[in-house]
């Protein structure tokens, strides 16, 4: 240990050499530190994928330069539709072209970080074609696609969602939405699909058959919240498809057709309305086919859809993140007193409850949300020693977000 201080202090060199060691160890270790505590700030943003592609222009007029920089927005375009179909499921991509080309293909300099041309050519019969590199920001594609319900992020979680649409067809009179019959309308069958396409648990048409269906109009949301908790629904999305000749101020102006969906998201603890979107297409003139008829509806309901999901994806964890809210189920009620009795005592006697709801009430057997702001650990232990009137309650079962009681006779 001597000899080693005595080779510092008769070395200045060494001595440097050991010090700019210290230092950069040091660096390293802050470095590592804020990596660990900014949870990977210190990664690379994106995944940047290097895509090769041609494109090629016919060459009008000589002139070169409208053509060359169109050849490149297109190839630019074909390097962001190569990495989506890396992503996407062909079939997919085929079915959803024209959200894709909206809402990714037309932003496609967006998400090129960088490009160089790797070449250019013209043949004489004037066919021009340039060849590219393109860097394309991969992550921000998936990113786009997740928002828009094409990909599905795995730890994403969505609502139970009841669908009811009132269609009105050229012959019918009103927008009826059938919700008595089992089988949905052509609109709603559509809709569905669209939504279970991109991960939300559709509950099936018998259930909302069965708890008596709906017959109202989409501006009586408690009602469509009630019939949406009686099927176990957490949001309902009630939409209204017509199709009918093209008008201007009530006139017929062409023999042609337009498809109008719109739809709103219910939340159906409340009844509040958590957002709306619209879309219509239109046939050409003289074009009134019943295949005309399907076809504009397939394509009013897919951007419809697109819209209302990207805002519902965009909203729902806010609005569950903002109520705070746990599930007690109370099982064994024999009389409706009962059950009254124990929903007073959540409402008024707990501390820490902002607000319950009355989710589902059967044969039984209820179901209330209630809106907390202490943990569910302790709101289980008030409620197990909690006096009931004229009532023995006992705690079954306490989850990560529910608690079971039942009624002891």
């Amino acid at each position: 240990m001597i000899a080693f201080f005595r080779t510092i202090d008769d070395g200045g060199d060494v001595k440097k050499e050991l010090l700019r060691r210290f230092a950069r160890g040091w660096m390293i270790f802050i470095i590592a530190l804020v990596c660990a505590i900014g949870g990977g700030v210190c990664r690379a943003d994106t995944a940047i994928w290097e895509i090769d592609v041609d494109s090629d222009g016919i060459l009008m007029d000589d002139d070169r330069a409208l053509v060359r920089r169109e050849a490149i927005n297109n190839a630019l375009e074909k390097s962001i539709i190569s990495v989506v179909s890396t992503i996407v499921p062909a079939e997919k991509m085929s079915q959803y072209q024209e959200i894709l080309h909206e809402k990714i293909y037309l932003k496609a300099r967006g998400y090129i970080r960088d490009y160089r041309i790797a070449g250019e050519t013209t043949t004489e019969n004037g066919v021009y074609t340039v060849s590219i590199k393109a860097a394309v920001s991969a992550d921000s594609v998936r990113r786009d696609l997740e928002r828009l319900g094409l990909v599905i992020p795995a730890d994403e979680v969505f609502p139970e969602t009841m669908i009811i649409v009132a269609e009105k067809g050229r012959d019918d009179a009103v927008p009826l939405y059938r919700t008595q019959y089992t089988e949905p309308s052509f609109s709603e069958e559509l809709l569905r699909k669209q939504f279970s396409e991109r991960g939300f648990p559709v509950i099936d048409r018998q259930t909302v058959a069965d708890a008596g269906g709906y017959f109202g109009d989409e501006s009586e949301t408690n009602r469509i919240a009630y019939l949406g908790r009686q099927c176990g629904a957490e949001l309902i999305i009630v939409a209204r498809s017509i199709v009918a000749p093209v008008t201007e101020e009530g006139q017929i102006v062409s023999h042609g057709l337009r498809a109008e969906v719109e739809g709103c998201a219910i939340v159906a603890d409340d009844g509040s309305i958590l957002t709306s979107a619209r879309a219509e297409s239109l046939s050409s003139a003289g074009d009134e086919t019943e295949e005309t008829e399907k076809s504009l509806i397939e394509s009013a309901v897919a951007k419809m859809a697109a819209d209302l999901i990207d805002e519902i994806r965009a909203k729902w964890k806010e609005t569950q993140r903002r109520r705070q809210t746990i599930t007690i189920a109370i099982n064994g009620i024999e009389r409706y007193a009962d059950y009254a009795r124990i929903k007073e005592v959540v409402e008024q006697d707990l501390a820490g409850v902002r607000a319950v709801r009355q989710y589902r009430m059967g044969k039984e057997r209820a179901v209330l949300h209630v809106d907390v702001e202490r943990p569910l650990l302790s709101i289980a232990d008030d409620l197990g020693v909690r006096i009931f009137e004229g009532l023995t309650v006992q705690v079954t079962n306490i989850g990560t977000d529910r608690i079971d009681l039942h009624i002891v006779r």
